[in-house]
């Protein structure tokens, strides 16, 4: 048979042809397919590993803590503002009241291993119970001013120093109404968090196509599971539900953009 009859061999190879020793031959077939993004990624390893009964039960355990943590959180509030509210204990007057005990500070110190949270005291000298060492809220404005021989007043509530004043600054202690308030108020709002990531995983596993447009949101909700509740604990040393939520808001908010910023970019 004449060469000029003979049909050639083509090679067709995934991104690239070739002939011979890999030399082009004519056209080239290539994957339009783009890489799966980060925020896939971590859908993938999520769906894969999750199981819905799983997120069933850990979605039911985040809403009945929440439950418990909102009537909690009525309960502290209403013993705040009848704190808050109390009058000065007179003569004849001792329940519902304050009783305010003149005191000197003795020593203004803090400790800790450095493994935990630091605790700030003053150590005051007065009747009880305003004698001994009195932990204070958190490194507050009246730890910061506080000096030794201070001619303070120390304000019981049900027994306990809830409160120091010094001049015109003002400190609450460890037992201080308010400051359980605003521990509970922040495990609370990282119980809402908790919450909406259990709806957001049982939507993921449920094979409804709609909810792929919800896997950018996956990896800043990844990152509010755990920036809340450590939020809570850092707001915890200084008695600022503020500064708890400001620092969960803060990292989600960072995830976010750097999400969007991934997002944009990929497209």
């Amino acid at each position: 048979m004449p060469k000029s009859k003979v049909r050639k061999k083509r090679t067709i190879t995934q991104g690239g042809i070739g002939r011979g020793h890999g030399q082009p031959y004519g056209f080239t077939i290539r994957s339009t397919q783009r890489p799966a993004s980060g925020a896939e990624r971590f859908d993938e390893w999520l769906t894969g590993t999750v199981t819905l009964p799983f997120a069933v039960i850990a979605t039911a355990v985040a809403l009945c803590v929440t439950i418990v943590l909102a009537f909690a959180t009525v309960a502290l509030d209403r013993h705040t503002r009848a704190f808050e509210t109390a009058p000065v204990c007179t003569a004849g007057l001792s329940v519902g009241c304050l009783t305010a005990i003149p005191a000197t500070i003795q020593d203004v110190s803090s400790r800790g291993d450095g493994r935990g949270p630091m605790t700030y005291y003053v150590d005051l000298s007065g009747a009880a119970p305003a004698n001994g060492e009195i932990d204070m809220a958190g490194q507050d404005p009246l730890w910061n001013v506080a000096l030794v021989g201070d001619e303070v007043t120390a304000l019981v509530w049900n027994g306990a120093v809830v409160r120091i004043e010094d001049a015109d600054v003002i400190g609450d202690t460890s037992m201080a109404p308010e400051v359980h308030s605003m521990l509970v108020q922040g495990f609370l709002i990282s119980g809402v968090v908790w919450i909406l990531a259990g709806a957001y995983v049982l939507l993921r596993l449920g094979d409804v196509m709609w909810t792929r447009r919800l896997i950018p949101a996956g990896p800043p909700l990844f990152i509010a599971l755990f920036s809340f509740p450590l939020g809570t604990l850092i707001g915890d040393q200084s008695a600022s539900l503020t500064e708890a939520v400001g620092f969960g808001v803060s990292l989600t908010v960072l995830a976010a953009l750097v999400q969007t910023y991934v997002w944009f970019r990929d497209r």
